[in-house]
């Protein structure tokens, strides 16, 4: 029985309401184990097959989502795994994004930014330069989100820097690009114009 095609709502909403609970009591029992973050991404895509068969949207779910990332995030922070940490706070920013919170979306986004500066200095003590110039792209790439555009310009000029002295041609061209666009956005056309030039 396809959930789509149910033309009686009380059932539909039943089979629905059935799924919820059966999913917050795998994902508790996944939690409790201690795999937070699982939890979370079990219910997150419970969430999102729900919306995307029944215009369904679950307040109750994204609670529980980011109540379990954000216990992941502690014990993260207690096993020194710094980068872990971002990338869960980019995944609460990306749900915070699509309830339309947009200063929680922000707010995830700059701690996500705040834990990759952390990892940045310990790549940098560690000569580990590659890794540190992808970090540096990805911190360029949440300032943008957040429209800071004179930090994620400040940002990619650190990966060209880094990719021209050691020859990561990968990451050269799109940082060039990104850049540009960043001198657009800030009117500076002739910047833009001038970055293209020494890209090529």
């Amino acid at each position: 029985m396809e959930l789509g095609n149910l033309k009686d709502e009380k059932k539909k909403n039943h089979i629905i309401q059935n799924a919820i609970e059966d999913s917050i009591t795998i994902a508790n029992e996944t939690a409790e184990s201690g795999e937070f973050f699982e939890a979370g991404e079990l219910l997150f895509s419970v969430t999102e097959l729900l919306e995307s068969i029944a215009s369904f949207q679950s307040t109750k779910l994204n609670k529980l989502i980011i109540k379990f990332w954000e216990k992941q995030i502690s014990s993260f922070k207690l096993q020194g795994k710094l980068h872990e940490v971002a990338e869960t706070f980019l995944r609460i920013a990306e749900l915070y994004e699509k309830v339309n919170d947009s200063k929680l979306y922000k707010k995830n986004l700059l701690n996500s930014i705040n834990f990759l500066k952390q990892e940045s200095k310990i790549l940098k003590d560690f000569d580990d330069i590659r890794k540190l110039a992808q970090n540096y792209e990805n911190i360029a790439e949440l300032y943008l989100k957040t429209q800071d555009i004179k930090n994620a310009k400040k940002f990619y000029l650190n990966v060209i820097n880094i990719a021209k002295d050691y020859q990561y041609f990968d990451l050269l061209s799109y940082s060039y690009k990104q850049i540009a666009s960043c001198y657009q956005e800030l009117d500076e056309i002739n910047k833009s114009n001038d970055i293209i030039y020494d890209g090529i």
